[in-house]
């Protein structure tokens, strides 16, 4: 955007406060003057110098990245940065304020704290915060293909140089050499967690596995004939692989890949998400497909879609969010769309709590604890979940869910969880970080709520090694 007062003889730059620079038209309304930008409108009073979002929209938008929470709805684009929705996106604001690139390409929540992949690094914003802050000392380039945490570490794909990670919100990156495999040129398109290793899908490379926090990688490739590795999920027992040429399947007690395709029709898995028992995928040009049987079939789930590549998957208990490569994002209610498709009629409330042994166990530094959370029941009668007191009658609903760490003498060391959770299945990640070997304890506590709200409770041992 530039401004001339003087017929064109002189002009001067203004600046939009946005990162992608194109301005497609101008109209003039009285003393209004819009300039369309990309992915929104922005209007100014003064002739031009000041501007002011009215507003965007994501109709044509290429969505990489949905992060739910607190809610709100963030979503990153590949060409207009960060927007963010507190009405279930029927309206979007720009959020780019202190970037110096619209390229998005993943978000991920540290407690308050967002942080950014992009095209210009890593960029941290708490709440509160004006503005993104980059955090991107010790990466190599510029542009990051992807972050994620497990934990307290993060981890950053930056271009095509293998893996960094930090354990100081991003303050300082540093190497994950390789012992087993050398990183060097090596693209990340996606990290992971399976088997208690973190994971990481490259280009070319297949998967990588990592038992020490992303300090060295090993392959993970046996039985995986495609190279490219864009997404994971794990349920249960299985972990699940996105790949270019569909989906792969590994149980924790085996050491080789099976594909998993049929009525996958040759499509690249570019998403990957969980609900319950069944599987959801983002594809390359397929759209949505759902599998209830840990993807031996699938069917199509693409009514309302109009574009076929999906990038992104993402769940808030409620919804599932799609994000497309031209057509923003879409939601569809998780138990309309079961029901609809004849997946999951009625959706599957699990009846009981359950705390399961961590794995693997014992563990050093990390390991994967699952538990489930039954349907709440507020009525009065007896009750089908395997509760330690209280009683109440059917109806399913949330759970107030607290998952904590003890030491031998019976000093919390780490919360896991401590928030309301939807009935079904979940599991989360627990880091010793440099804490002492020996035995650990871990407890669950769920509160349903109501009148009669029934009360879980149960504690299991590990042991961390040294």
């Amino acid at each position: 955007m530039f401004v001339s007062t003087d017929n064109g003889t002189a002009w001067s730059g203004v600046d939009l406060g946005l990162v992608n620079k194109m301005v497609g038209s101008l109209t003039v309304a009285g003393p209004v003057v819009y300039a369309g930008v990309g992915d929104g409108v922005m209007t100014s009073i003064d002739g031009g110098y000041h501007w002011t979002d009215i507003g965007a929209g994501l109709t044509n938008s290429n969505i990489v990245t949905i992060l739910p929470g607190d809610g709100r709805l963030a979503v990153g684009s590949k060409v207009g940065g960060v927007f963010l929705s507190s009405d279930g996106g029927s309206s979007w604001s720009h959020q780019n304020a202190g970037m110096t690139s619209a390229v998005i390409t993943s978000l991920v929540r540290n407690g308050t704290a967002v942080f950014a992949g992009t095209g210009s690094g890593v960029y941290a914003r708490d709440d509160g915060d004006s503005s993104w802050i980059r955090r991107s000392s010790g990466l190599p380039g510029s542009a990051v293909n992807t972050v994620q945490l497990f934990g307290s570490t993060l981890y950053a794909g930056p271009g095509g140089s293998g893996v960094f990670i930090s354990t100081n919100n991003g303050a300082v990156w540093t190497y994950g050499s390789g012992s087993t495999w050398d990183l060097a040129g090596t693209i990340v398109h996606a990290f992971g967690e399976g088997r208690g290793s973190v994971l990481a899908g490259t280009g070319g490379k297949g998967v990588l596995t990592s038992s020490n926090n992303g300090k060295s990688w090993a392959q993970f490739n046996y039985g995986l004939i495609p190279t490219d590795v864009y997404s994971f999920a794990r349920r249960e027992s299985l972990l699940f692989a996105g790949t270019n040429d569909g989906l792969y399947v590994i149980a924790d007690t085996s050491e080789q890949w099976q594909s998993s395709n049929a009525g996958f029709g040759g499509e690249a898995a570019l998403s990957l998400a969980v609900v319950g028992h069944t599987l959801i995928a983002g594809t390359g040009r397929g759209g949505v497909l759902l599998s209830n049987d840990n993807g031996l079939t699938w069917k199509s789930a693409n009514d309302g879609l109009v574009v076929g590549t999906v990038q992104t998957l993402a769940l808030d208990g409620t919804f599932v969010y799609a994000g497309t490569n031209g057509g923003g994002v879409c939601r569809r209610p998780i138990a309309e769309l079961m029901r609809t498709l004849g997946v999951d009629e009625p959706p599957s409330i699990p009846q009981q709590f359950r705390l399961e042994q961590n794995y693997p166990n014992p563990f050093n530094p990390t390991t994967t604890i699952a538990f489930t959370v039954a349907g709440a029941n507020t009525g009065s009668g007896s009750t089908s979940i395997d509760n330690r007191s209280g009683s109440g009658g059917s109806g399913p609903g949330s759970s107030w869910v607290r998952l904590s760490v003890y030491d031998i003498l019976g000093r919390e060391v780490a919360v896991l969880v401590n928030e309301r959770k939807e009935p079904g299945n979940y599991t989360v990640t627990f880091e010793a970080g440099l804490r002492a070997g020996g035995v650990y304890f871990y407890r669950m506590q769920a509160h349903t709520g109501g009148t009669n709200g029934a009360t879980f409770t149960d504690v299991k041992r590990m042991v961390l090694i040294r």
